[in-house]
């Protein structure tokens, strides 16, 4: 009966772990830049023209073309550079392309590791976006970005949700069944300054599917129907 006992708790305790670990969300990596090589170009316009790059970039604080760095990253590993210049623009984009139109209903924020090269006088903000096949753009609400004067680096998560973004593009409704791309968007409105942005580790954050968590809990009913019944 002991070992029965046990064997039940065994099957509760890796249950209840994997159901921690399920709950408390899992983080799909898009682009963590180890693949490319030191001083790689990774992006010339907006569409991803470069071989080996998903990314593209635009907007008018674009003071140089974004490159892979190595020491660049969190670690020192390698990194995006992302060079702005407030002064030719207010904002700058950086785009990463799906090779297809991707389903992203599970994810439920964008996770990037960024720091500032130094902090401008009117500190920079952070916002996501994502496109879809059918025109809409939605992006976070200027009042949900987040600051960036930060010189080492920092996660920055933002909510993937229409409560908390607004249609920028053609009208339609909130889909993330049909994303073209996402995009991780730098606003400084008044400094007119430079600074580097360096980029890592951009990656979903998503819940798990509803299957995967019944199985959990049904592991864990499981290793309590095997003490119960050992008790009794």
């Amino acid at each position: 009966m002991e070992t029965s006992i046990k064997s039940g708790m065994r099957v509760m305790a890796v249950a209840a772990v994997l159901l921690r670990l399920s709950v408390a969300s899992y983080a799909q990596m898009y682009d963590n830049f180890e693949s490319y090589t030191n001083n790689q170009l990774l992006a010339t316009a907006t569409a991803a023209t470069q071989t080996g790059s998903p990314w593209g970039r635009f907007g008018g604080a674009t003071a140089a073309n974004p490159i892979a760095l190595t020491n660049a990253g969190v670690g020192a590993s390698v990194g995006m550079d992302y060079a702005l210049n407030y002064s030719g623009g207010n904002n700058a984009s950086l785009e990463f392309h799906f090779p297809a139109t991707s389903n992203l209903t599970s994810v439920t924020a964008l996770s990037v590791d960024l720091r500032v090269s130094t902090a401008l006088l009117s500190n920079t903000i952070v916002e996501v976006a994502e496109e879809q096949a059918n025109g809409p753009i939605y992006q976070s609400l200027t009042t949900l970005a987040q600051v960036l004067t930060n010189t080492t680096f920092q996660t920055f998560t933002l909510d993937l949700n229409s409560a908390e973004m607004a249609n920028q593009g053609t009208a339609g409704a909130f889909d993330l069944s049909q994303v073209i791309d996402l995009r991780i968007r730098f606003q400084n409105v008044a400094s007119g300054g430079s600074q580097h942005i360096y980029v890592d580790n951009f990656q979903a954050v998503s819940v798990p599917e509803p299957s995967t968590l019944a199985l959990m809990v049904s592991g864990i009913c499981l290793g309590l129907g095997v003490i119960r019944r050992r008790r009794s």
